[in-house]
């Protein structure tokens, strides 16, 4: 746990700050995700999906942005952890 207030990981290239054991930050399109599966998702042939597009089979969003700017699982797509 840090003291100051900050949070643990950051990027060198843009002002993203995170925590959480699960998430994932992307280091070409800078998108912070709050788990690695939905950083899967976002990257498609080598190429960087925009997060606000990711759409479910029923064609509703799958991704939302929370107020700390981390892409969060969007109802009824809940958070996918890791097996």
């Amino acid at each position: 746990m840090t003291t100051t207030g900050r949070p643990p990981a950051s990027c060198g290239s843009c002002p993203a700050r995170w925590s959480g054991l699960a998430a994932a930050h992307c280091p070409t399109c800078h998108a912070t995700f709050a788990a690695a599966s939905w950083f899967d998702a976002h990257r498609r042939g080598g190429a960087c999906l925009p997060p606000a597009g990711l759409l479910g089979p029923d064609g509703r969003l799958r991704l939302r942005l929370d107020d700390t700017g981390m892409w969060r699982g969007a109802d009824p797509y809940p958070i996918r952890e890791a097996a």
